[in-house]
């Protein structure tokens, strides 16, 4: 008995739904890793501006914000709240911020810091970071953010 060789072309199909699938989750990866490579560090409430100079990509973040107030569950004292400080997302304090400032090598004058602080911080404590970075001799950038035209 002799057997023939039958050779037969198959082509698939091309099935899109995978393609689709696909497609959907690299359009929310890159839409979600987006917002992180814009902003890093902590979400800080900063004030509204109607003048902006646009996003700063600086790695030289400071951020300012309130500390919650503190209740002690056995006296019931309540502690106020208090500015905390970050230095490049790093809890940092007015002391150790200046020994950091004396790390940083380069020349001052060419680098910048960005200075986010919310809202609630007081305007006083705002005020002494700028100067204790000013006197170092660099420059200082506050950061903002727009503010809607119907809202001033």
């Amino acid at each position: 008995m002799k057997l023939r060789k039958h050779l037969e072309i198959v082509q698939g199909k091309i099935e899109l739904t995978p393609l689709v699938d696909v497609i959907f989750l690299l359009l929310i990866f890159f839409m979600l890793s987006r917002s992180f490579i814009l902003q890093p560090g902590l979400r800080v409430q900063v004030p509204r501006s109607l003048l902006g100079q646009g996003i700063q990509t600086n790695h030289l973040m400071i951020s300012v914000v309130m500390e919650g107030e503190k209740k002690d569950p056995l006296t019931g004292a309540v502690t106020k709240a208090k500015p905390l400080l970050f230095f490049n997302d790093e809890v940092s304090s007015m002391e150790t911020l200046e020994k950091s400032l004396k790390k940083i090598g380069g020349a001052p004058s060419s680098a910048s810091f960005v200075l986010k602080a919310d809202q609630e911080v007081p305007h006083g404590f705002v005020v002494e970071v700028m100067n204790l970075i000013l006197a170092k001799g660099y420059s200082v950038v506050l950061a903002t953010q727009p503010s809607d035209a119907q809202n001033p």
